[in-house]
């Protein structure tokens, strides 16, 4: 492949994951909570007590720096659910980009990308350019793959790192069969294979050794003991398990408690998840449909062995080691395991995204080149004729009823946060996708063509849903909260108390960390407040049961300026007494620098 066409294949992949990717505001959950830990590490390495509304000179404490490196914080408190690596990563994308929200999914935008990158390496090494191409296209329009790529959370970088393990021991194993190979470069091959397992240690904890077990597996199953004396895992598992393990002992030396403050936290992320006393339980089956879902349209061109290919076929492949079936033990392994796990959410199958991938391209380019590729003895059915015929119908039909229902709903004004101009450019991407489709049907030298098409208008939904999220989110967002705070209060930096509503975003976009006062223990929480610039949000109903505690001296600090609505364009609305306030918002009464007139 030439390289501009190389250039144009992976530009248009990327597309999806780039396209407005720092144009909206941070997602209020896992994402804000990210960027703020790593904002706190590094406010806190630059100047400890950063937090102070005085921004005088202040000596820095190199070991206090330290701390704030080793240690992540949420909050003031040790924040341990995570490695830090991702925090580290986002601590260094703001340093040198500023604290932005492209800086903050900077780092989750590159490991996706590199994902991409090395999904068409590897199919091209193993098929050739044009498999290539149709496997890097099919992993960039899978829609786990797109929403978590653009998200600052932990797990694109874990699906690079799986997919480094699993690659490595690929072309490790190429390399050992080849004659005129050295010998030193399939060492190399398994070195690099360890180094994504211990990067992806530094991600996301123990989850990351399950590439390298399944690597395990597939040499076992094959008798490749030549390779796997290549492969070392006597030497490759603990060497890769150094720097975690370094990384905890410091955190067990320097974090208040020790060893048993750091030991308990992991085990409830560990140890209560798996067993069902941990956060986010599901039941058994819940990861199933999101599976199909998510790894979409990958699921519908894998041959199904008895179905299309035979049992004799597949024991064959297991026997020689063949890839692809480290391609689909690597895509089943993290189902497998969270479904005998009891904490889940749907993410966690996104390390299997790119195995799927790399399983569906061949599949989808032997359909393109049908007429020059026969069927094999060993298949069942005609999976080259119906596969991609039948993922690609699928597509036309979801497309059509969801540009359906999206019409109905913007023409009956049943959600404003959808514009109305959305149903311009979803009409051109049904017309694109059915027109691809009928390519396909009728028009079989066409075939290549008509996926480049369906292609497109499956990237043009994204970009277009983007836009419309970007829109959406800049009605109502905090950026709009906070900056509305400032032009109230005249405080660059407002220090903001919650009362039963929260956004982890607010500290970051404020910067300075959020207190939250819990009703029931006022007015003990209340004494220990740290008031100075103080604005306070709150939801009626709890601020009701907030005030009920103490009304003389709740009524005697605060008094109410305006209200938060999602109904606004503008997301500050002065009260007027006929509207439903979302979340109220409130101010010391003793504060001399707010211009707002007294409403009540």
């Amino acid at each position: 492949m030439r390289l501009s066409a190389l250039i144009a294949v992976l530009f248009l992949a990327w597309l999806p994951l780039w396209a407005g990717l720092g144009s909206h505001p941070l997602h209020q959950r896992s994402e804000s909570r990210y960027a703020v830990v790593a904002l706190n590490m590094l406010h806190s390495a630059a100047a400890p007590d950063v937090a102070d509304v005085d921004n005088a000179e202040r000596t820095i404490d190199e070991a206090a720096s330290l701390d704030a490196l080793l240690i992540p914080r949420f909050h003031g408190n040790p924040h341990l659910t995570k490695p830090p690596l991702q925090y580290w990563l986002i601590a260094a994308s703001m340093k040198v980009f500023g604290a932005t929200e492209l800086a903050v999914r900077l780092p989750s935008a590159l490991a996706a990308s590199l994902t991409v990158l090395g999904v068409w390496w590897l199919a091209w090494r193993l098929h050739d350019a044009g498999t290539a191409a149709a496997c890097a296209a099919m992993l960039s329009v899978m829609p786990v793959f797109v929403v978590v790529g653009r998200l600052a959370l932990t797990d694109g970088l874990l699906a690079l790192c799986w997919l480094g393990t699993l690659g490595g021991a690929v072309m490790m194993t190429m390399a050992r069969s080849q004659a005129t190979v050295a010998p030193r470069t399939a060492n190399t091959w398994a070195l690099a294979s360890w180094t994504f397992v211990a990067v992806g240690l530094l991600v996301k904890g123990p989850l990351a050794l399950l590439p390298a077990g399944v690597v395990l597996v597939w040499l076992i199953a094959a008798r490749r003991g030549d390779v796997l004396k290549v492969y070392r895992p006597w030497w490759g598992l603990p060497l890769a398990c150094v720097p975690l393990l370094l990384w905890v002992a410091a955190v067990c030396w320097r974090l208040p408690g020790g060893w048993s403050a750091a030991l308990d936290v992991w085990e409830h992320e560990i140890v209560d998840r798996a067993t069902g006393s941990g956060d986010h339980p599901e039941p058994w089956w819940y990861l199933w449909p999101v599976f199909v879902v998510a790894l979409f349209p990958a699921v519908t061109q894998w041959p199904v062995p008895g179905v299309h290919v035979t049992w004799r076929r597949v024991c064959e492949a297991v026997r020689a080691g063949e890839p692809s079936v480290l391609w689909t033990l690597g895509m089943l392994a993290p189902l497998v395991l969270f479904t005998l796990f009891s904490g889940k959410l749907m993410t966690y199958v996104l390390p299997g995204a790119a195995c799927g991938a790399l399983l569906a391209g061949p599949v989808l380019m032997r359909w393109v080149r049908a007429g020059r590729v026969p069927k094999t003895d060993h298949e069942t059915a005609d999976a080259v004729k119906h596969l991609p015929v039948g993922g690609l119908g699928v597509i036309v039909i979801g497309a059509v009823l969801a540009g359906v229902v999206l019409i109905v709903v913007v023409r009956r004004g049943e959600v404003p946060v959808v514009p109305p101009w959305a149903v311009w450019p979803v009409l051109v991407w049904m017309t694109l996708l059915v027109s691809a489709w009928l390519m396909v049907r009728v028009m079989p030298a066409a075939r290549g063509v008509g996926l480049v098409v369906a292609w497109v208008a499956t990237a043009g939904v994204y970009v277009t849903a983007t836009v419309i999220e970007t829109q959406a989110f800049n009605q109502h967002s905090t950026p709009s909260v906070v900056a509305a705070l400032r032009g109230f209060t005249h405080y660059d930096r407002p220090r903001v108390l919650t009362v039963g509503y929260t956004d982890e975003s607010l500290a970051f976009y404020t910067g300075r960390d959020t207190s939250r006062v819990d009703p029931r223990f006022m007015p003990e929480a209340w004494s220990a407040l740290d008031k100075r610039q103080l604005v306070l949000l709150a939801e009626p109903d709890q601020w009701a049961e907030f005030r009920a505690l103490d009304p003389a001296l709740v009524d005697g600090r605060y008094r109410r300026i305006g209200h938060v609505s999602h109904l606004h364009a503008d997301p500050i609305d002065k009260v007027d007494g006929d509207a439903a306030p979302r979340v109220d918002i409130y101010v010391l009464r003793e504060a001399r620098r707010f211009n707002a007139e007294p409403i009540e």
